[in-house]
């Protein structure tokens, strides 16, 4: 069993093959259970249990073999067995190919199809009802399993493990045909059979006929970044007749496009908001196929060390440090965008994509791919609700062949104000984790021993002041002589209310 914990990325989003060899199954227990699982992808977008999410893509049972989408079934109780021997030449093995045929953009569908040993096992057409289009990133994949759901993580466990040997797993875009099932079956079990060796033939080609192994093997390249501070004033306003005031901060960075990431020295530009203040991040790509093809964009930001209660299915995005990104925004082409905030730092507007491409189309009508030019924008806006720590912005993109870059952008991004404080106890909490920090310096900053009222502290703290003993001043007299931060105070007071 191999099970890839780590993230794929690129998956075709509606028509799929997926191909491979199985040998030397158990059969399997006489339950009735069936279960010899072949391949189960999962995606990280729910943390629901169990769900469509946890059954993304399927190849199930090599008993009744079952080809599934997000709990719709595209071949079920078709009577296929592939445990035990093959009764063809390869001895112990069988070849795969199951073709899932989705419903297309324009509304078609069609039959899927499953082969094996080359030969049409079984042909099943969906209901036109049914839409499914696969996630194309944040995938993971078992190969010889089924993937299932437990303690609020929809991609936690492996089970049904495949009691055999595979071999060869390929997937693919599109459908592929009995032609290719067969020619596959014959060419990867026993060549010989297959193939005529006859007299060498030379073979000229021009250079400009010359066709690339890999058709698109380059990741999109980031061409500029322009990053856009937004203060709106309109507090200062003395009447409503006056105008609304705002006061834009730009900054704009071009890369070279020599390297196949974008490169950047040691030096960070300082940016620093104030909370209020929007935040626009404008991402220009480019790549060598048709921009159409790249298949998700983010931005990262506010990276800490992982808070113990945030959910595991949001923390996938870390730093060089190993800090999660706890604000981040993902656009998803073919797929709902994901947009996070751990600690309610800021609000998100929806991404907006613009695609201004020219070029000259090959023969093959999806791709982009003589003389391009263009350019693929997104930009991605937050507004910042309360102070955010110094911390790293990074982006990333992928297009649809799984080639992407993710790094870090060259500047630091600060959200100024007191920090958020984070309280262990979550009951009866009764201490405003924003408060104002130099108010409650101002009181405490000339208090010299215990006999200080502690009223006025209660009150900048917004709590009963019954509830604090005379000795907490000794608290605050500590954090006067900068024996004791104000954050430790704040959580020691929290403690003692709470307990």
């Amino acid at each position: 069993m191999i099970w890839t914990h780590s993230l794929i990325q690129g998956m075709p989003s509606r028509d799929v093959t997926i191909e491979l060899w199985v040998g030397d199954i158990t059969n399997s227990p006489g339950d009735g259970s069936n279960y010899n699982d072949m391949v189960s992808f999962c995606t990280t977008h729910t943390n629901q249990l169990k769900n469509q999410w946890s059954n993304h893509l399927v190849l199930w049972k090599a008993k009744d073999i079952t080809m599934a989408a997000k709990r719709q079934h595209y071949l079920s109780n078709a009577g296929i067995n592939v445990e035990g021997n093959n009764a063809a030449s390869f001895t112990n093995w069988n070849h795969i190919v199951a073709v899932y045929n989705m419903k297309d953009a324009d509304g078609t569908v069609g039959a899927s199809n499953l082969y094996v040993n080359g030969v049409l096992a079984e042909s099943q057409t969906k209901s036109q009802n049914d839409n499914v289009v696969l996630q194309t990133t944040d995938l993971r994949m078992v190969l010889g399993g089924d993937i299932d759901g437990a303690n609020g993580n929809n991609c936690a466990k492996v089970n049904n493990e495949l009691k055999g040997k595979v071999d060869e797993l390929r997937i693919s875009s599109g459908l592929r045909t009995s032609s290719y099932a067969a020619a596959s079956y014959f060419n990867q079990g026993d060549p010989d059979t297959y193939t005529t060796i006859d007299v060498e033939e030379t073979r000229i080609e021009t250079e400009d006929k010359k066709t690339d192994e890999c058709y698109d093997c380059e990741a999109p390249k980031l061409t500029k970044v322009e990053i856009h501070i937004t203060s709106n004033t309109s507090d200062e306003i003395i009447n409503e007749n006056s105008p609304q005031i705002s006061e834009t901060r730009d900054y704009v960075w071009i890369f070279d496009q020599k390297t196949p990431y974008p490169m950047f020295d040691d030096y960070k530009t300082p940016i620093i908001a104030d909370p209020g203040d929007e935040v626009e991040i404008i991402l220009e790509l480019t790549d060598n196929r048709t921009l159409e093809r790249i298949a998700d964009s983010g931005t990262y930001t506010n990276f800490l060390n992982r808070p113990n209660d945030m959910n595991l299915f949001y923390a996938n995005n870390f730093d060089e440090y190993g800090k999660v990104s706890t604000t981040y925004y993902e656009w998803h082409q073919t797929g709902e965008d994901l947009f996070y905030d751990y600690a309610q730092t800021a609000e998100w507007s929806s991404a907006d994509i613009t695609i201004d491409e020219s070029g000259e189309l090959d023969n093959r009508i999806c791709c982009n791919q003589d003389d391009l030019a263009g350019t693929f924008t997104i930009s991605f806006k937050m507004k910042f609700l309360q102070p955010m720590q110094t911390t790293d912005v990074w982006v990333q993109a992928t297009d649809r062949s799984g080639n992407f870059f993710k790094v870090a952008l060259p500047l630091t991004l600060k959200v100024a104000g007191n920090e958020p404080l984070v309280f262990e106890s979550k009951i009866n909490q009764k201490v405003l984790g924003f408060y104002d920090e130099s108010m409650l310096l101002d009181v405490v900053s000339d208090w010299t021993g215990s006999s200080q009222d502690v009223s006025e502290l209660a009150e900048i703290l917004g709590i009963p002041d019954e509830q604090l003993p005379p000795w907490v001043a000794n608290l605050a007299l500590w954090v006067a002589e900068d024996k004791l931060t104000m954050g430790d105070m704040i959580v020691s007071i929290e403690h003692l209310i709470n307990n």
